[in-house]
């Protein structure tokens, strides 16, 4: 029979604690913290072998200290005499009554108070009680908690024993990332937190608040005090960029006006590499009121044909640059056709009620996301075009064009013939070396270089085995090479075309991407510009899923830099990160149309290979 009474235990060592003729230890402690200077002490005694079995901590400090001497009323010759000076008595006094009879009293402490028994509770070893404060101080002061949850992350983020409280601390940061980022202490978090709060903010601030304050914490985390970034060093820009380069990625610039673009954003447009380019339209147009465009009237662009215009017309035919091809009769531009993947929305010079219905745009896409639009009620949506008020051509993500007299879909004029031209080589067909793809893959990415009509499903659209004109030259293999930005750019770069392949981690899904350049190594983001390039992804491994994704806005085609990877477009839409994180990706759809994936984000990959693509002959 085991019988255990505890309880008498507990009261008999009380009671001990409550004679001071046999103790051997004097502990000092400050009587209270309104003043941390003040001399004032309160004095305990305590019995120094049940002060070692229970507190190693402070076993440690008598063993440090000498015998009293002289000056203490009553004080024994065998007597040790520590100061404490890191809590106040209050706190003191309930540790010391732990220490003895295994009870917690904290009725009658106020939060900020339970919060420094933790924190010392920690310093002194008591780890048995760390996880009981914690849980009390959640349930009974919640409201606290929400109004602190910064400082207490701050305070205890690097302390695993605090595991519970920062990680709810964290869970109500998460829900209100507006109070904690306009918080002047929020400079001061770790990245990761920082790109949480980022996405979690995406819904519930505005854009430009942000950034300015991402912009704040980079400039504090880059040690950089000058307000104005004209000022800045060299060496300064690198260490912002370098800092902000993953937070960025998260900030919906899309979804600012152009008035915050140009007065927040564009000052630092050739300093941070991730905002750059994607703003690029925006350094040639004023911001302009809504009644401001609509008082225009019709323009004349360069060339003095008459085009029947807005000003937003304009500038968006100019940003498609030569993707589009105008049918005129006389000097007046009647429509526009355009090269597939070109967001341009046209009107026709009056139209007959019979064209009205015909010059129609169908949206096969969806309505971009980043405008936090509601989608269309079905999957194909019609606009007319009638009339430049609509400004739908900015919200445009991906369209089908279609001939401005005919409802019929217009081929690409760079579209060759459907089947591909059977051609005869001299040498025999390489054997492919790869685990993740085959010669029925290189043979639909090979058409695909070549501007194929390739179809789904229907192998004579694309190369054979026999007749594909691109040999495929195995590069890299994570699993052999590395998954690191350093292999990548030792076995990669400056090898002319490449196709990157990548078996994402517990699926079955294929993706991946063609760049016709050559990947470099510069030390701060370079973009290359191409429309050559495309992303594609296979479900489950299959031809018949196939997504072809090619380049909407060619001047952020590609992407370099030597502590990435290869990347794929401004979202990135397909990027892999920097060694820290091995074998993570992400994908953002941004440069490319349409998306290769079912949802934008982070994933992780098994296997990653590259191959250069050459001629064969």
């Amino acid at each position: 029979m085991n019988l255990q009474f505890l309880p008498c235990l507990s009261r008999d060592l009380g009671q001990l604690l409550a004679n001071t003729d046999t103790s051997d230890v004097i502990i000092r402690v400050r009587k209270n913290d309104v003043d941390e200077d003040s001399k004032e002490e309160c004095v305990f005694r305590a019995h120094s072998q049940i002060i070692r079995a229970r507190c190693r901590k402070l076993g440690e400090l008598m063993d440090k200290e000498k015998s009293a001497k002289d000056g203490i009323d009553g004080k024994k010759l065998n007597e040790v005499v520590i100061t404490l000076s890191d809590m106040t008595s209050k706190t003191f006094r309930v540790l010391l009554e732990y220490i003895y009879t295994g009870k917690l009293a904290i009725v009658n402490f106020s939060p900020s108070e339970v919060i420094s028994l933790l924190a010392t509770a920690s310093a002194y070893s008591l780890f048995d009680i760390i996880s009981y404060i914690q849980t009390q101080l959640i349930s009974q002061t919640a409201a606290w908690i929400s109004q602190n949850s910064l400082g207490l992350y701050l305070r205890f983020r690097n302390d695993t024993s605090f595991e519970v409280l920062t990680t709810h601390c964290k869970q109500v940061m998460r829900k209100s990332p507006s109070s904690v980022m306009k918080n002047e202490k929020f400079i001061m978090m770790d990245k990761e937190s920082v790109i949480e709060l980022v996405q979690c903010a995406e819904r519930k601030m505005e854009a430009v608040e942000i950034w300015e304050s991402v912009l704040d914490w980079g400039k504090a985390q880059a040690n950089i005090e000058e307000a104005d970034c004209d000022k800045w060093t060299l060496e300064e820009k690198e260490r912002i960029a370098e800092i902000l380069e993953d937070v960025l990625v998260r900030v919906r610039f899309s979804q600012m006006s152009s008035t915050d673009i140009h007065s927040k954003v564009m000052p630092y447009v050739d300093i941070l590499p991730r905002v750059s380019k994607n703003l690029l339209d925006y350094k040639e147009k004023k911001p302009t009121t809504k009644r401001d465009s609509e008082d225009e009237g019709e323009k004349r662009d360069s060339k003095g044909i008459e085009t029947g215009l807005h000003d937003d017309e304009n500038d968006l035919r100019k940003s498609v640059g030569g993707s589009y091809k105008e049918k005129t009769k006389g000097n007046r531009v009647e429509g526009i056709i355009v090269m597939p993947g070109a967001a341009v929305v046209r009107s026709v010079n009056n139209p007959s009620p019979a064209a009205k219905t015909s010059t129609m745009v169908t949206l096969t896409g969806s309505i971009s996301s980043q405008f936090q639009l509601s989608p269309p009620s079905s999957p194909s949506s019609t606009f007319p075009l009638s009339s430049s008020k609509n400004k739908i051509f900015p919200l445009i993500q991906t369209i089908s064009t279609y001939n401005i007299f005919s409802t019929k879909p217009q081929r690409s004029l760079r579209t060759p013939p459907i089947s591909p031209i059977r051609k005869h080589f001299s040498s025999p067909t390489p054997p492919l070396s790869s685990t993740l793809i085959n010669d029925h893959h290189t043979g639909w990415v090979s058409a695909c270089i070549d501007y194929l009509n390739v179809i789904q499903g229907e192998e004579h659209t694309m190369y054979s085995r026999e007749n594909n004109p691109y040999k495929y030259e195995l590069l890299l293999r994570g699993s052999r090479d590395g998954f690191t930005s350093v292999a990548f750019h030792k076995l990669c770069d400056n090898k002319g075309p490449t196709v990157m392949v990548l078996k994402i981690m517990g699926t079955r899904e294929i993706i991946g991407g063609y760049s016709p350049l050559d990947w470099t190594s510069p030390f701060l983001w370079r973009y290359g510009s191409t429309s050559d390039s495309f992303l594609f992804s296979f479900a489950y491994g299959e031809l018949k899923n196939a997504v072809l994704s090619r380049p909407k806005d060619k001047s952020t085609a590609i992407k370099c830099r030597k502590s990435n990877g290869p990347v794929f477009g401004y979202g990135p839409d397909l990027c892999m990160w920097s060694d820290e994180y091995e074998k993570k990706w992400c994908c953002y759809q941004c440069s490319y149309e349409p998306s290769i994936r079912f949802a934008d984000g982070e994933f992780w990959i098994d296997e990653m290979e590259v191959f250069a693509v050459k001629q064969r002959k």
